[in-house]
Order: structure tokens, then sequence, then C-alpha cells
């Protein structure tokens, strides 16, 4: 897994999805609250975390809940207990290149818990190769969808990718 050093110095369009259309990558991709809460509630490696614990968190923090698990703000200590939050913390610190891709695949209309298998199968360094390619997608959402994406992404209608 890696550090928060290469989380930071990893935010160029080619690794991380948004970067070359002007998007925001990396922490500065707008999570939406309901997203951080499913992916709270599904991902294992969020230990103790489930989809009540999860809701209390969205609940307490609403827009703001990205900002205070990022900056490790005390007050979740308050509401799920020192060291649950403690463990919260680090994993979320770990998690936050995957969280872009779920964001940035969710923004796409891919379901996000698809979104979830995918980073689960690819990583978060899948995000640069469906960037190149997004027909990649078909092993994981219907064929007009992903021709969609293609078009949204300025895929040609005569481009060997779509092959």
């Amino acid at each position: 897994m890696p550090d928060l050093t290469s989380l930071k110095s990893s935010s160029s369009s080619s690794n991380i999805p948004g970067g070359s259309e002007g998007r925001p990558s990396g922490a500065e991709r707008r999570t939406s609250p309901n997203l951080i809460q499913k992916m709270l509630a599904s991902d294992p490696d969020f230990r103790g975390i489930g989809n009540a614990t999860a809701a209390k968190l969205t609940e307490a923090f609403g827009e703001g809940l990205h900002a205070a698990l990022a900056s490790a703000d005390q007050r979740i200590e308050k509401i799920i207990g020192i060291e649950l939050a403690a463990d919260l913390f680090v994993t979320y610190q770990s998690k936050l290149r995957e969280m872009d891709v779920v964001a940035w695949l969710s923004e796409l209309n891919v379901d996000t818990r698809v979104a979830m298998k995918i980073v689960r199968v690819w990583g978060a360094e899948g995000a640069a190769e469906l960037r190149r390619n997004p027909y990649l997608l078909i092993s994981f959402v219907p064929w007009k969808q992903v021709e969609t994406i293609g078009r949204k992404l300025g895929i040609a209608h005569s481009d060997p990718r779509r092959l």
C-alpha cells in the first residue's frame, strides 16, 4: 500500500483520473458524503465500521465528512471511540486514491458498487489504464454504458479501442 507521500506526489493526470480534463484529482476531488458512507460501510478494510456507524458519521459531518476523516478530526473520536477512530483515520488515508477512482467512475454514472468492485480487481492504479481505454470496463458494465463513457472521454466512433 502506498504511503501518504506517494499519494500526494502521484496526482498527475497519467496516474489519477480527472487531471487532463481540468477536474480536480486526489483529495481535491469532491467526494460526496453518501459515497464515503457507502465505502466505509462496505469495504472490509474499514474494520468495525458498518452501516450504522457510517451513517452516524455522515449525519454528524455531512459535506464535511471527507475533510473530517482526512484531517483526523477529534470529534470523530467522540462518536466512535478513540481506538476505532485511530484505525479509521489510518485506513482512510491509505484508501484516498481508491476513493478517487470510485468518485471518478461515479461521475461517469458507474454504480458505486460496481466502481468499488473495479477498484478491488484493478486497484487505484487501474484508473490510468481505464482512462487510456475505457472499453476495458466491458467486463463490469453493459456495452451501451461503456459507449457513453467512451464518448464522454472523447473516444471517436472509429477508434480501434472500441473493437
